[in-house]
């Protein structure tokens, strides 16, 4: 054997050792380099400017906290591929062509789990916990519906209601919740229309839903959105006679929608406590809100918010959207994120979950802010007391609690990933 070659089969055993063995070394040189060397050696591999850029980016996210860590709790965190699912690559909005949605509710000792097109899929929340993809798909009929977007699930009395777009054409989609009464020895569920909108908008971005009491009748809750600012469609998130940027309230029995409170832009999140309903909501470009929803009351959009439309353009000495809802007739927010987080759901935060994270407090996810925010309100829901920003890294359009494990478990939508955390013990 030639010299050249003995050298090509050493190398490549070496190279070989070097790549199983690699977070390895790297951990040994990341605890035994010097700063200074650290730096010489990033700035060899990448370049002056990144390196630059990143430092500037630390100094900027001052006091970033990434889960596990919170300021004051840590947790215990794991996360489940959901291998199943596919990437809506035909949407165009999914800007990256790679976003998993993942919706996610909780029956019995089970989670549903939903994808964009409507397949379900459940998993054990023993496996969930023990790090195990264990996940089964259940039959069922909602391929007739022609299903676009699904937009939320949802549990109560041991049915499952599904809220989706459908889409007649690309500028008209309507939103639809069908509902099954829920068999899992069968592994089969038949769904049937249970509301469908009376109108169409594009596009399809809320639909979730919640169970409450109105005028003493139980029934559903459901958010829509109304993102068009055109001349044409400007009036029907004022418009009582359109479903869309709205709360609507579905009564349980006679399944006709009235208007619960209007003038929303993108609700995509809702949650019932005690008596209190709050909403979140995407703004414009910026002016993400928290909303206490109020039965008959007008939220202002699109004449009012603490946004402005991505159509803005700067340089200009006022604003075009109004500032100031209550001199303006309508309902404040109680809080408005601005620049926005890219908000998502809503969550309580049970008092048992931790003793350091009770008293009125509350999870809300985000989208392109990739991080949950724990808020708490005060005791009439008029005003935050503070938000903690907790870093997770991947966008997060859903959050649910499980009681048995004390956890909260996120769809996690880079990845396309369930995560789950709970307190250490």
């Amino acid at each position: 054997m030639s010299k050249k070659k003995k050298f090509l089969i050493i190398s490549t055993f070496f190279f070989i050792i070097l790549l199983l063995n690699f977070n390895s070394l790297r951990n040994q040189l990341r605890n035994n380099l010097s700063p200074d060397l650290k730096i010489k050696i990033k700035t060899l591999f990448f370049g002056e400017d990144y390196i630059n850029e990143i430092s500037y980016l630390k100094k900027s996210n001052y006091k970033l906290k990434v889960l596990p860590s919170s300021e004051f709790v840590n947790f215990q965190f794991g996360s489940v591929l959901v291998d199943v699912l596919d990437v809506d690559k035909k949407n165009k909005y999914n800007f990256a062509n790679k976003i998993k949605k993942i919706y996610i509710e909780q029956y019995l000792e089970k989670f549903i789990i939903s994808s964009y097109d409507g397949n379900l899929f459940l998993i054990d929340q023993e496996d969930l916990f023990n790090n195990k993809a264990k996940f089964s798909k259940i039959d069922t009929n909602l391929g007739k519906f022609k299903i676009n977007d699904v937009q939320d699930l949802f549990v109560f009395n041991d049915k499952l209601y599904i809220s989706f777009a459908n889409s007649v054409s690309d500028s008209c989609n309507y939103l639809n919740v069908a509902v099954a009464k829920i068999n899992l020895q069968k592994n089969k569920l038949d769904f049937d229309i249970f509301f469908k909108s009376n109108d169409c908008t594009k596009p399809i971005g809320a639909g979730r839903m919640i169970k409450i009491n109105h005028n003493q009748k139980d029934g559903l809750l459901i958010s829509t959105n109304y993102n068009n600012v055109n001349d044409i469609e400007i009036i029907k998130a004022q418009d009582d006679k359109s479903s869309f940027g709205k709360t609507l309230f579905i009564d349980f029995e006679n399944k006709k929608p009235i208007v619960y409170t209007k003038g929303h832009k993108t609700p995509q999140g809702l949650v019932v406590h005690k008596d209190f309903i709050i909403a979140t909501e995407h703004g414009p470009r910026a002016g993400d809100e928290i909303n206490l929803l109020k039965p008959g009351k007008n939220y202002g959009w699109p004449i009012a918010s603490y946004g402005e439309n991505y159509t803005f353009k700067y340089n200009k000495n006022k604003y075009e959207l109004k500032k100031n809802h209550k001199e303006n007739g309508f309902e404040e927010p109680i809080y408005a994120f601005v620049p926005a987080i890219g908000i998502s759901q809503i969550v309580v935060v049970p008092e048992n979950f931790h003793n350091m994270w009770s008293d009125n407090n509350f999870l809300i996810s985000s989208l392109n802010g990739r991080s949950i925010y724990r808020v708490k309100f005060d005791e009439d829901f008029q005003k935050i007391v503070f938000a903690e920003k907790i870093f997770v890294g991947e966008r997060i359009r859903d959050i649910i609690y499980n009681k048995q494990f004390n956890a909260f478990i996120l769809g996690l939508e880079d990845s396309g990933s369930i995560g789950f955390f709970n307190p250490l013990k």
